[in-house]
């Protein structure tokens, strides 16, 4: 990897400890001879195995993170111009044989307070400003939830959207299983959930495929199927390895192309008709199961 000198930046920072569980600081950079200075707030609290007062909190916690004022030199429009806020937070419960949390990541508008980033939770806001204008996110938000056993089998569930109007999230949703000391499977899904502002709160479920998201005439109102993968641990490699996959859609509402009236236009240089082989949404909601459960901690 070679550096340039004239981007590479250097920072300084200086930390204020104002509690065992509060950090507070600020850092400056310098890129191409401009100097930039940034705000952070980083707050943990944990309920640990020896001090707590309630044996039904043991293990429970919550992680707030914030930044201030970030310039990256360019704007999506969705949060207006630089700077804005990148806000996290992680509620997380950590037992003997099971880890569960969820993670909350947005980005916020500059002109929002601490106290607009995160709800009665102490989680990071589900709502976009669109809904919430006195504290909603305005861009790249980002929900992940798990629950990991000790053995690294479970379920994840991923959501994204990248603007507060956007409509949907893109959402992936894996689960993997030991039915056997030499048979581990797994499955892995791709499709879209509503806009979160949409009753979705914060979710990671997925109820449609949309195949033409940006395409003339495009429709997000989707198909009721979805991408999967079926997964089998290969011990050997040490690798996870696709068996089956239902992958296949054309670029249209339907997620299908008939070629037929189409003399000159192809896909794949074949000239062929596509028929999708997604998967349908009910096989989704009957392999898949329930989504991971999200913590509610209790802190102390």
């Amino acid at each position: 990897m070679i550096f340039d000198p004239q981007i590479m930046p250097t920072f300084s920072c200086e930390v204020l400890f104002t509690s065992p569980s509060k950090l507070k600081g600020s850092f400056s950079y310098t890129e191409g001879g401009t100097s930039t200075s940034q705000n952070f707030g980083i707050k943990f609290e944990h309920v640990p195995e020896a001090d707590s007062k309630d044996s039904t909190a043991t293990g429970e916690g919550l992680v707030q993170m914030w930044q201030d004022g970030v310039t990256d030199g360019a704007t999506d429009q969705n949060c207006g111009i630089d700077p804005y806020d990148v806000v996290t937070s992680v509620a997380y419960k950590n037992t003997s044989d099971n880890l569960s949390f969820r993670a909350v990541k947005a980005r916020f508008s500059d002109n929002m307070t601490k106290s607009e980033y995160f709800d009665l939770s102490g989680e990071v806001v589900g709502t976009s400003i669109t809904e919430n204008a006195s504290g909603g996110w305005c861009a790249d938000f980002n929900v992940v939830r798990a629950n990991i056993d000790s053995n690294g089998f479970g379920k994840i569930g991923y959501a994204w959207q990248a603007g507060k109007s956007d409509g949907y999230t893109r959402t992936f949703n894996i689960k993997t299983v030991s039915n056997s000391s030499d048979n581990q499977t797994g499955d892995a899904y791709f499709g879209f959930n509503p806009h979160p502002d949409n009753g979705s709160y914060r979710s990671t479920n997925i109820d449609r495929m949309i195949c033409n998201w940006a395409g003339p005439g495009n429709s997000k109102t989707g198909v009721a199927k979805v991408q999967r993968q079926q997964l089998s641990y290969d011990s050997t490699a040490n690798v996870w390895k696709s068996i089956q996959d239902n992958i296949t859609f054309a670029p249209t509402n339907t997620c299908d192309f008939d070629n037929s009236s189409y003399s000159t236009t192809t896909f794949d240089g074949s000239g062929a008709s596509i028929t999708n082989n997604l998967e349908s949404i009910s096989n989704f909601t009957t392999n898949f199961g329930s989504q991971p459960t999200k913590p509610s901690p209790t802190l102390e």
